[in-house]
């Protein structure tokens, strides 16, 4: 369910659970649009996605600490 304004999509709660959840998980930004649109009738596209985790306050700040998590081994 998406709700259109000024050409921007908003998501409803629903799909923000669903984002915040995957984003835990680890999932790339790539793979939970895939899943997202998978439910949707008029798919978005990946900019799109992108941009609104990256301008979602809570959104951006899980997708920081999780990443930073699951990139940890890497990192050392």
């Amino acid at each position: 369910m998406l709700t259109e304004f000024s050409g921007v999509r908003a998501y409803t709660p629903l799909y923000e659970e669903q984002i915040k959840d995957y984003l835990k998980m680890g999932l790339t930004i790539s793979a939970i649009r895939k899943i997202i649109n998978n439910q949707l009738d008029s798919p978005i596209s990946y900019q799109a996605f992108k941009y609104h985790i990256n301008h979602n306050d809570e959104l951006k700040e899980i997708k920081s600490i999780y990443r930073d998590e699951n990139t940890s081994i890497i990192k050392k």
